[in-house]
């Protein structure tokens, strides 16, 4: 039911100055243009690559308020849920409902999924503080969700966990794990079918 939600809210999201002469305002994108960067940014393989995709597009100085709350509701959406970064999704929230004009139509709906990812990333931290002893599987998986990535890489290789399939195509896709000649070490498989499997190393070759 919360996937659902997840995919409904992302649907609906598609200066300084010279003596006293002040530089001119940013150029303002036009819809079309907004609509092809954000369709550009689209990665529906790598989630972690569009959320950068995204970061990009917040940059621009020339977003107006309402594409920048689009921009910003649909990296929440990527981030809580596929690519892994919970704290980064309840900070778009924020800026969401910080800069939203009253009646935005996107306000609510940012508080709402806001105070949701607060009750869930509440139920990580404490299974976080307990430690990895009892379930490392766990630990390593909360520490992703929350976005602590390299954190949950190095307790990975640390504590010596068989990574599953969907763990090691997530670590891939983040940019620890890596495919191809000169690598060695551990070693991972993910993928199948059409895709192939990916037999894939940590990145540094240790």
């Amino acid at each position: 039911m919360r996937q659902f939600w997840t995919v409904m809210f992302a649907a609906t999201l598609l200066a300084s100055a010279c003596d006293t002469v002040p530089e001119p305002a940013p150029t303002a994108l036009s819809e079309d243009e907004f609509e092809r960067l954000v369709t550009l940014a689209q990665v529906p393989d790598n989630p972690f690559r569009e959320e950068q995709n995204l970061t990009r597009i917040l940059q621009r100085p020339e977003l107006d308020t309402d594409q920048r709350l689009r921009v910003l509701g649909m990296r929440a959406a990527v981030r809580s849920a596929t690519a892994a970064n919970l704290v980064g999704a309840i900070a778009d929230y924020e800026q969401m409902v910080r800069i939203a004009p009253y009646g935005h139509r996107l306000a609510k709906v940012a508080a709402d999924e806001k105070v949701y990812s607060e009750t869930q990333k509440g139920y990580i931290d404490r299974r976080i503080a307990a430690g990895p002893a009892g379930n490392p599987v766990q630990y390593f998986n909360d520490l992703m969700q929350l976005g602590r990535h390299a954190e949950a890489a190095s307790f990975a290789r640390a504590s010596m966990i068989d990574l599953t399939a969907p763990q090691a195509e997530k670590l891939t896709k983040a940019g620890f794990l890596c495919e191809g000649p000169g690598y060695a070490g551990r070693s991972y498989r993910w993928g199948g079918g059409s895709s192939g499997v990916h037999t894939v190393y940590w990145c540094d070759g240790r």
